[in-house]
């Protein structure tokens, strides 16, 4: 048996200078010498008197392990994953064993202290190593967290005097490489990708799979520009790239939105006669449908059906759920009834899937039934399916449909978990039913079932909707103790219900809290608090935080104006709210139809009508449309001035364009022709919107019937309340006394 190389014995570096051939009878040491250790001449010296062949024969053994290793098969030459031996399965002498582990972490320990990593064969000389096998390396490299400073022995070993690097010590320097978690730094992909270079070079034929593997790395990285030329490598100078290369480069593209280049690789992929596979079809066909290229899916399906690759269940799943998301529930539905024909059944994931687009399309009911065809086809309902039609029908306002889902999951024994009760909370607070969503966090708490910031955000806002501000304050306290950290959107929730509520004091103290405890206010924070400061009549107030903002260049919308001239209307400063208009124009943003509103409101109220006409068609220069609510305040406002001809053209315009008037129209319309003295004129408007099917107000119909009976026409009046009792507009009430009593008596009897 040949020796050769160096070996740590309990604190004894055993050196073979020069191959020997042992027989086993212990005359082989005659060679050995034992260096640089305590104790080593003594040894030495038993040696050469012949009483050291007992020590002889263990160091026989020892060295024997050392340059051999254990036994294994070099499996890279077959195409198969080399694997790092494990020296605490191997058959390796137990002695042999622990003398090699601490020789490795020895190793180890002086790699670590290493800096920079130039100097590590300074560092690793004083070990005095003559020979070292793959199997130390191995071993060192196994052992060794910091993988650059495992790269740093790699490449310190491989320069080592009559030792080469085997393929499996490569595959093990690259797999440390790759797995680390520091592969995504500048230069180390290289370092990997140089490792299969170095490999090649040497001669090896070097598996696909590698290459691989680091455009998988480079993919989730974002790296598709790296993948890219590595692909473009691999197909000019090899190893030749297979179905899983180009699969892995088309996902990572998709994934990285890069949809158009992902197609460009499959074409690539048919051109180079690489057939895609059910994985390629099934990855281009999930993400068309993400970005609403469901038309590229539909094609990729029908190519893949009259291709070797057949859809499974998830190319239906993929294909159905883009066709819900584009709206095509029709489509959706058909290819559901074709997994028959495929000979495929459906799961419970196509199930869920199809029932969240009919539930957002407003088809509960429909949703509904395919739970009934799971029980029938022994597909058993999960959590997601639960959650979906809770969802969908919970959106819908169905509250008593939602509570029965969730009574029965609870009894098929599926627990709720913390987004079965966002939904309902979310659900039930928009209804109105702030009490029902405050007692299923309750709930939540008693079953150990920790509400997320999702849960307490839809709980206070559904309370702040409804007007129960102390509650909603209740909660967010409860939040808190629970250990639930508020975030912008919880403190913007109740800065706008205590602002909207005439609490703006506390809303400002809320606002400052949210600043101390390092939470980022955002417009929607700023807009807020303008807005309730302008509502409890601080408008100088709001214009001073308004005025801050501007100063430090805070981006600004839309809305913030909106809010802070209708606030400056409202306290009938209208040159104020002028001037922001002019600031807002200035700074490029475009008024919107609430923005005219506001202002031909404020302009109303203080008899600027003529302005609020001016404003009306700068509207129209600006096709902006006018909606119900612009005429309503244009006719108001021009019939309480006494431009009652004006108003009665705003309406007829209204109607010209399109607009359809509300009671709102008529009642003001109505009032204004009667002050004018326009008796017939205010009736004829009564009576269309009584064909129109709006019911005008008790004091409304009771000023027209009196007008009508002062000018005359009491005949009219009761033939008009006669109709109007039939239809069931007039009620006896303390508002229509006088009515009733017209219609009883005479017109005479009618006082206004």
């Amino acid at each position: 048996m040949a020796l050769q190389g160096v070996m740590e014995l309990r604190g004894l570096a055993i050196v073979f200078h020069t191959p020997i051939s042992c027989s086993g009878r212990g005359n082989c040491c005659s060679r050995v010498q034992f260096a640089d250790a305590p104790g080593a001449g003594f040894l030495n010296q038993m040696k050469n008197r012949g009483d050291g062949r007992p020590v002889a024969g263990r160091v026989v053994k020892c060295v024997q392990a050392v340059a051999e290793g254990p036994p294994r098969v070099d499996r890279y030459e077959r195409g198969v994953e080399d694997r790092i031996p494990d020296a605490s399965t191997s058959n390796v002498d137990p002695f042999y064993s622990a003398s090699l582990a601490k020789l490795v972490r020895r190793v180890n320990l002086l790699l670590e202290r290493v800096y920079p990593q130039s100097s590590i064969p300074d560092c690793l000389s004083e070990l005095h190593l003559k020979f070292i096998s793959p199997y130390l390396v191995r071993e060192v490299l196994k052992n060794q967290k910091d993988p650059w400073l495992s790269l740093a022995f790699f490449r310190w070993a491989e320069n080592f005097p009559d030792y080469k690097h085997p393929p499996d010590t490569y595959v093990a320097m690259f797999y440390k490489l790759v797995n680390s978690k520091e592969i995504s730094k500048p230069g180390n992909m290289e370092e990997a990708r140089a490792l299969l270079t170095d490999m090649s070079q040497r001669g090896w034929n070097v598996s696909c799979i590698y290459f691989n593997i680091l455009i998988s790395k480079m993919c989730r990285l974002g790296q598709t520009e790296a993948a890219k030329k590595l692909l473009e490598e691999m197909i000019e100078g090899g190893p030749s790239p297979d179905v899983i290369t180009y699969s892995t480069f088309i996902s990572g593209l998709c994934k990285a939105g890069q949809i158009t280049e992902a197609f460009q690789v499959f074409d690539t992929m048919k051109a180079n006669n690489c057939a895609p596979n059910t994985i390629t079809y099934n990855t281009l066909i999930h993400h068309v449908g993400k970005v609403g290229r469901v038309g590229d899916g539909c094609k990729l399906f029908q190519e893949m059906k009259n291709s070797a690759s057949r859809p499974d269940l998830v190319t239906y799943t993929c294909l159905i759920s883009g066709l819900c998301k584009a709206g095509r529930i029709e489509e959706a539905l058909h290819k559901f009834h074709d997994l028959k024909t495929e000979g495929l059944s459906a799961d419970v994931v196509i199930y869920n899937t199809l029932m969240d687009g009919l539930g957002k399309a407003g088809r509960t009911e429909e949703a509904g039934e395919l739970l009934g065809m799971m029980k029938a086809n022994g597909v058993k309902a999960d959590l997601v399916t639960y959650n979906t039609l809770i969802d969908g029908v919970g959106k819908e306002g169905r509250m008593d449909m939602a509570f029965s889902f969730f009574e029965e999951m609870k009894a098929r024994e599926i627990e709720p978990d913390v987004v079965t009760y966002s939904i309902l909370i979310d659900a039930v607070g928009k209804a109105g039913h702030a009490e029902d969503a405050s007692q299923l966090i309750d709930e939540m708490l008693e079953l150990g079932c920790a509400p997320n910031l999702v849960t307490w955000n839809s709980l206070i806002n559904g309370l702040v909707k409804a007007g129960q501000i102390d509650e909603a304050e209740r909660v967010f306290n409860k939040m808190t103790v629970n250990g639930c950290v508020p975030d912008v959107v919880t403190y913007n929730s109740l800065i706008d219900g205590l602002g909207k509520s005439g609490k703006v004091e506390t809303a400002c103290h809320l606002f400052k809290e949210m600043k101390n405890k390092s939470c980022t206010p955002d417009l929607v924070t700023y807009n807020s608090l303008i807005n309730g400061l302008g509502r409890a009549g601080y408008v100088e107030e709001s214009y001073k935080l308004y005025g801050k903002l501007t100063n430090k260049g805070y981006p600004l919308d839309v809305v913030t104006y909106n809010i802070l001239i209708d606030s400056l209307g409202k306290a009938g400063l209208v040159e104020a709210a002028w001037e922001v208009l002019a600031e807002m124009k200035a700074r490029n943003f475009e008024p919107d139809v609430f923005t005219y509103n506001t202002l031909i409101n404020a302009l109303g109220k203080a008899g600027q009508v003529a302005e609020a006409c001016e404003l009306f068609e700068e509207m129209k220069q600006k096709k902006c449309v006018s909606d119900v609510v612009t005429y309503n305040t244009l006719i108001h406002g021009l019939g309480k001035a006494g431009f009652v001809d004006k108003a009665w053209k705003v309406f007829e315009e209204m109607q010209a364009d399109g607009c359809v008037p509300d009671a709102l129209t008529y009642d003001s319309l109505i009032h204004c022709l009667r002050k004018a003295g326009k008796t017939d004129l205010a009736f004829t408007v009564l009576r269309e919107m009584e064909r129109k099917g709006f019911r005008a107000k008790a004091v409304v119909i009771n000023n027209v019937i009196n007008s009508l009976v002062r000018s005359g026409q009491a005949e009219k009046a009761s033939k008009f309340l006669d109709v109007l009792r039939s239809k069931g507009f007039v009620h006896v009430s303390p508002e229509n006394h006088c009515l009733e009593s017209a219609y009883r008596d005479s017109a005479d009897q009618i006082t206004l």
